[in-house]
């Protein structure tokens, strides 16, 4: 998991791309034990402040819903999540 985030948050947009869609494709059956604060220091996270596109931190993006992920608007063509791990 670690390294798939680590990769998420590099500056290959293609690969970060890749890597985000992999760990959310495999969450419930690989990274169900995922722990924001494990990667709190980690800009993975695609977001959008004001026209800026940019990776932020788990905890540094806003709810968007209640649910166990919330949606952040869309960067890379698709709806990106991010995960906080609140329910």
């Amino acid at each position: 998991m670690s390294e798939i985030l680590n990769i998420a948050a590099s500056n290959d947009p293609t690969m970060r791309t890749k890597a985000l869609t992999f760990f959310l494709d495999k969450f419930s059956d690989k990274y169900h034990d995922y722990d924001p604060e494990n990667f709190r220091d980690l800009a993975f996270v695609p977001a959008v402040r004001g026209s800026e596109k940019l990776l932020s931190k788990p905890f540094e993006v806003r709810n968007l819903s209640r649910s166990r992920f919330f949606l952040y608007e869309m960067i890379y063509g698709s709806c990106t999540l991010a995960l906080n791990g609140q329910h």
